[in-house]
């Protein structure tokens, strides 16, 4: 249990207690982005840091770049409706009553 402490304290995880006790489950954060907020705040040296971006470069890895802007092609993501707003089948119920 202590490992998995000392994962939750540098933010590698975050736990949560449930039916199984205190530690039921675990969220496991991209390491990367954990590791890249510890570069800047100063907790990584530049040697690590240089070390852990030229790793990601020979394996490919994406995780740092930022995501690319949507395509014109791409369906619209439906947005959540306001709290409060009627739904299509409230307003259709008024429409037909």
């Amino acid at each position: 249990m202590a490992r998995i402490r000392i994962l939750e304290g540098l933010g590698f995880i975050e736990v949560k207690s449930g039916p199984s006790g205190p530690i039921s489950y675990i969220l496991i954060l991209n390491p990367y982005l954990v590791i890249k907020d510890h570069q800047v705040k100063g907790m990584v040296d530049a040697s690590s840091w240089h070390a852990l971006i030229e790793k990601m470069i020979e394996i490919k890895a994406t995780d740092l770049e930022p995501p690319p802007p949507p395509s014109e092609d791409a369906p619209e993501t439906p947005q959540p409706a306001a709290a409060g707003a009627a739904s299509a089948a409230d307003i259709a119920s008024v429409v037909t009553d």
